[in-house]
């Protein structure tokens, strides 16, 4: 695809209508009519030049809701042309910059040039998979890079960054060391603590794709191997998750929590600003841990904002929620219903310590007004995913039934939010 034009028409104050025009390289033109919030369709991809006009009528909130659906889009290399014709619209491009990684390289008097520029730094590698475990406790570590060295997929590195005082980590890595893939040990002196111990570890990384694995939890042997499938096959998804099976101290299962059952009914590509908008609004982490994802290393280091900030908010306490979140706004995800991966929970976790769980306790409402400031919760209720099998052909909404939607009721509370009835839009007035 060459390029596509958009033009948003305001239809009251929240609703809006898109006229697209796609321009295919070979010469040909289509155009079409959808809803501001209804995703562009499958074979709207790779768009190398992007064009949004916004009527005088539009409200600001409906900038960062086009680009929502449309950045994802993009090609690795692409132009992305603003212009709003009222004189009072306010762009806010450092928001557009942080959230969509794209650069403001031209300013006129009523349009901005963005471009976006995916680069593979640290000479990457395509296919590779960096596993990254930011180390401390090594009672249980051992374990944790033993799964990582089982993996089935043949093309991984394994990166360790060691915050221990001591030579326990070391010792395990010498012990444990496998010709199968390459282990790339780094202590740190002084110790960095675990924020910025995972993004020395990223930093490091050259792989395509970056698997964090936290030195507590395990890894299924077939866990690379098939997020790597799945995002081979969805090009548009920036992660892949997967279920996880939750461990005691001793490596027993387990009851799942509201978090950790399946989110979908089978294997599926989801909508990333659904996915979002589930995650930042009922403020619950289904997509996982650290330990539970992979996502393209690319679309996490555009732009100038630290790795684990989200449009200006550090999310202590919460650095999957604000990584995750980050992803979502570039991509899609894929949920695959096999639990790939082992979260530990025992008394000597992070999660445990009171100050932690105080952190989140404020970063996480911080993250969701970000969130609503972008307007992405217009779309849908929160209670609902737009999803397709991978490799399917149509989407439809799935109910997450933990929050009050099943299959009776989700067109209901559909229409509900689109005509602004539903009881969220009275408890945020």
């Amino acid at each position: 695809m060459t390029a596509l034009s958009i033009t948003c028409v305001a239809t009251d104050e929240t609703h809006a209508t898109l006229t697209i025009s796609v321009h295919g390289a070979s010469g040909d033109r289509d155009s079409f009519e959808r809803s501001l919030d209804d995703p562009l369709p499958p074979f709207i991809r790779d768009i190398k030049a992007l064009s949004i006009t916004l009527e005088a009528n539009c409200a600001s909130t409906m900038l960062p809701r086009v680009l929502l659906i449309a950045v994802r889009r993009l090609a690795r290399t692409a132009s992305v042309e603003l212009t709003p014709l009222s004189a009072d619209f306010n762009v806010d491009h450092h928001r557009i910059e942080r959230v969509f990684g794209l650069k403001l390289t031209e300013r006129l008097t009523r349009s901005y040039r963005f471009e976006r520029m995916l680069v593979n730094s640290n000479d990457s590698t395509p296919g590779l998979v960096s596993i990254l475990i930011a180390a401390w406790n090594p009672r249980y570590f051992e374990k944790a890079l033993r799964s990582a060295l089982a993996q089935t997929y043949s093309s991984i590195e394994i990166l360790i960054g060691d915050d221990r005082p001591d030579d326990a980590i070391k010792q395990i890595v010498d012990r444990v060391s496998s010709p199968k893939f390459p282990i790339h040990y780094r202590k740190n002196e002084p110790r960095l603590m675990v924020r910025a111990n995972y993004e020395a570890c990223f930093n490091r990384a050259r792989g395509e794709f970056i698997k964090y694995l936290n030195d507590d939890d395990l890894l299924e042997p077939n866990c690379v191997a098939r997020m790597v499938e799945s995002l081979a096959s969805e090009p548009t998804a920036a992660l892949a998750t997967s279920a996880r099976s939750l461990i005691d101290e001793v490596g027993g299962p387990k009851q799942d929590l509201p978090a950790t059952k399946p989110l979908v009914p089978v294997d599926s590509f989801i909508d990333g600003q659904s996915l979002a908008n589930a995650l930042l609004l009922l403020g619950l982490n289904f997509i996982g841990e650290p330990s539970t994802v992979m996502f393209r290393k690319e679309l996490a280091q555009l732009g100038d904002e630290p790795l684990f900030d989200f449009a200006g908010e550090s999310g202590r306490g919460v650095t999957d929620f604000v990584l995750w979140s980050k992803l979502l706004c570039r991509g899609d995800a894929v949920y695959l219903r096999e639990r790939l991966s082992s979260f530990r929970v025992h008394r000597e976790q992070r999660q445990a310590i009171p100050e932690v769980q105080q952190f989140a306790v404020v970063s996480v409402p911080a993250l969701r007004n970000q969130w609503l400031a972008l307007a992405g919760h217009f779309a849908m209720p929160a209670s609902l995913l737009r999803s397709r099998a991978i490799l399917g052909d149509s989407f439809a909404l799935q109910p997450i039934e933990l929050f009050g939607a099943t299959d009776s009721n989700k067109h209901t509370l559909l229409a509900q939010w689109a005509a602004r009835t539903h009881p969220f839009f009275h408890a945020t007035e």
